[in-house]
C-alpha cells in the first residue's frame, strides 16, 4: 500500500511539472513614430507627430502569450508658441502566434492600458504658461517579430491608442514602433 502511494505522488508530480508554464523573462527597447489626432483643437497650434523612446520588460507565457510592461518618453515637439511632450507607464497582454521555419516569426497582437501624463508649454508675451494633465489611454496593436535567435529578437508594432477623457491634447494616437528583444 505504501508503494502505492509513494508511485502515485510521485506520478501526480511529474504530471504537474509536465503541465508548467515556461517562462521566459526579457527586456526591450523601441524607438516609436506617434501621429496624434485632436480634431476639435486648432490643428496648427500643437504637434501632430511625436519621436519616442520605450523601455519595456516582460515576460513570455509559454509559446502563445506574454505580459509585458513599459515606459515611453517623449522628446519635447516644439512649435513656434508651443512646446509638447508626452510620457507613458502601462502594461499590454500580447497574444503570439508562432509560424515559419523553426518558428523563428510570430504575429503580434496586444491590448493594455497605460497612464499618459501630456505637458504644453504656451510662450505668452508675458512669460511661459505650462498645463499638464493625466489620462488613461487603452492601447490595441498588432505586430510581427523575428527571432533572431534564443536570446534575440527583432519586433515592429502598429498601436492605436484611445483616450478615456481627452481635455486639451489629443483624443486618440496611432503609433508605428519598431525594437528589440533579450530574452533570458
Amino acid at each position: 500500500m505504501k508503494k502505492s502511494l509513494l508511485l502515485a505522488g510521485v506520478a501526480c508530480i511529474f504530471a504537474a511539472n509536465a503541465q508548467a508554464i515556461e517562462l521566459s523573462p526579457y527586456i526591450g527597447g523601441d524607438y516609436n513614430f506617434t501621429s496624434t489626432h485632436h480634431p476639435e483643437i486648432d490643428i496648427n497650434i500643437l504637434p501632430s507627430q511625436y519621436h519616442s523612446g520605450t523601455f519595456a520588460f516582460g515576460t513570455r507565457l509559454g509559446r502563445y502569450a506574454a505580459i509585458e510592461g513599459f515606459a515611453e518618453f517623449s522628446k519635447y515637439e516644439n512649435k513656434p508658441d508651443v512646446r509638447l511632450s508626452y510620457r507613458a507607464y502601462g502594461a499590454d497582454v500580447l497574444g503570439v502566434l508562432p509560424f515559419g521555419c523553426h518558428s523563428q516569426f510570430e504575429l503580434l497582437a496586444s491590448i493594455g492600458a497605460a497612464r499618459y501624463y501630456n505637458k504644453i508649454k504656451i510662450k505668452g508675451a508675458g512669460g511661459k504658461d505650462e498645463l499638464s494633465e493625466y489620462d488613461w489611454g487603452y492601447r490595441f496593436g498588432a505586430g510581427l517579430q523575428y527571432n533572431i535567435n534564443e536570446k534575440w529578437a527583432v519586433r515592429a508594432m502598429y498601436r492605436h491608442v484611445l483616450f478615456n477623457k481627452p481635455r486639451f491634447a489629443y483624443t486618440n494616437l496611432d503609433a508605428v514602433s519598431v525594437g528589440v528583444r533579450y530574452y533570458f
